[in-house]
């Protein structure tokens, strides 16, 4: 019996331990930091519908610069997510918005529909709300 409440109260150190770890990374960020980064969001949300693949361009840099202020240093955005899959509730979601964007930017034939764009600035915006960056 000892044996076992020592290892079911190792267990749940090693829990709080790896809980603290994951969540390590979304505080790291000071509020002006998120201030800006949530005007930048607006501003993104704000685009007229006609604009949307801009919006995914925007959306997709902004990323990049949060994942950077949080401590993510590869010179790629793609290693930036991976780096910080630990993160993202989906991170293959957020490696696929981007991917669709990179595929947006340097695909002649590539025209995907106005719902598939929606969508993928929506899993941008999940994305932030990942990162906690809409919680001050």
């Amino acid at each position: 019996m000892l044996y076992l409440a020592i290892a079911l109260g190792l267990i749940f150190i090693g829990i709080g331990i790896l809980t603290t770890i994951k969540n390590y990374h979304k505080s790291k960020l000071n509020i002006p930091t998120k201030k800006y980064i949530q005007t930048k969001w607006r501003e993104i949300e704000n685009l007229p519908e006609d604009r949307i693949k801009e919006a995914i361009f925007e959306a997709d840099k902004l990323l990049d610069y949060t994942l950077t202020k949080m401590g993510a240093r590869d010179r790629n955005i793609t290693p930036k997510i991976e780096k910080m899959s630990h993160c993202f509730g989906d991170p293959e979601l957020v490696l696929k918005a981007h991917k669709f964007r990179n595929r947006l930017a340097h695909d002649i034939h590539f025209s995907p529909t106005k719902k598939t764009l929606a969508s993928k600035l929506l899993a941008f915006k999940q994305a932030f709300i990942d990162l906690d960056i809409f919680d001050i």
